[in-house]
C-alpha cells in the first residue's frame, strides 16, 4: 500500500466541512496521550485490513463542523465524559466519507468504529501493535492544531 498523502487528505476534508483542514505528515509516528477513536477498513479486492487511529479532538472538530456546531460547543462535547449521539453519528460519517483517501491503491470499505481498540478484532490489534506501514499526520483545522491522525496497515 502506498501512503496516503497530505495533498489528498487536506482538500478532501476541507471540501467536506467547508473549512481549511491541513494534514501535515509527521516524520516520526508518535502517539499523543489524548483519547482515540479507531476505525477498521478492509481493502477491496485484497481484503487487507487498514486501521485509522485518530485523536478525539481531530474527529470531534471535523464532525462538529460537519453538522454546523460552533467551536465552543464542539470543545464542550469532546471533553464530556461520553460522546453524545449527534457527535457519534457525525464521527461515523467522517470515517465513512474518508474511504476514498484511506487507501491509495485499492478501495477501502469501512467495517467498524470503536472507542476501544480491543473491539476491532485480532487483525486490527495485530496492526496496532506491529504495523507493516504507518503514516501519521498533525491535523490543523482553521489554524487550530486539532491533533493526530494515523493510518496503519
Amino acid at each position: 500500500m502506498s501512503e496516503p498523502r497530505p495533498q489528498s487528505l487536506s482538500p478532501h476534508f476541507s471540501n467536506l466541512i467547508g473549512q481549511k483542514v491541513v494534514f501535515e505528515k509527521l516524520l516520526t509516528n508518535t502517539v499523543t496521550g489524548e483519547k482515540k477513536i479507531y476505525a477498521l477498513y478492509a481493502t477491496v479486492p485484497s481484503d487487507n485490513p487498514v486501521v485509522v487511529m485518530a485523536d478525539l479532538s481531530v474527529l470531534g472538530f471535523l464532525a462538529g463542523a460537519l453538522v454546523g456546531l460552533p467551536e465552543p460547543e464542539i470543545r464542550s462535547r469532546i471533553t464530556a465524559p461520553e460522546l453524545d449521539d449527534v457527535l457519534k453519528d457525525a464521527i461515523n460519517e467522517i470515517f465513512n466519507v474518508a474511504t476514498p483517501v484511506i487507501s491509495t491503491q485499492e478501495r477501502a470499505v469501512l467495517k467498524t468504529i470503536s472507542e476501544n481498540k480491543s473491539e476491532l478484532g485480532d487483525a486490527a490489534e495485530q496492526i496496532l501493535s506491529k504495523p507493516h506501514r504507518e503514516v501519521s499526520f498533525n491535523v490543523t483545522i482553521n489554524n487550530y492544531k486539532a491533533g493526530r491522525f494515523h493510518i496503519l496497515s
